[in-house]
């Protein structure tokens, strides 16, 4: 599921008006996160590899506390 199918599927219901309008803004951030989900853009981790595994390291942490 993308997010445009998540929004369409959000919005159903009798009280909710079935023709919605989006502004251009977010026409276009819905298209790039679905872009991004189904890999036609293709998005770079933000932090080096060792900072994803500590974070790894600290979930599983997290895990175990709880």
């Amino acid at each position: 599921m993308n997010a445009v199918d998540m929004v369409e599927t959000a919005r159903k219901g009798p009280e909710i008006d079935q023709n919605p309008s989006f502004n251009a803004v977010t026409l276009a951030a819905m298209q790039e996160a679905r872009d991004i989900m189904s890999g036609k853009i293709q998005v770079e981790w933000n932090h080096p590899p060792a900072a994803k595994e500590e974070l790894k390291a600290q979930i599983k942490k997290m895990v175990k506390q709880a």
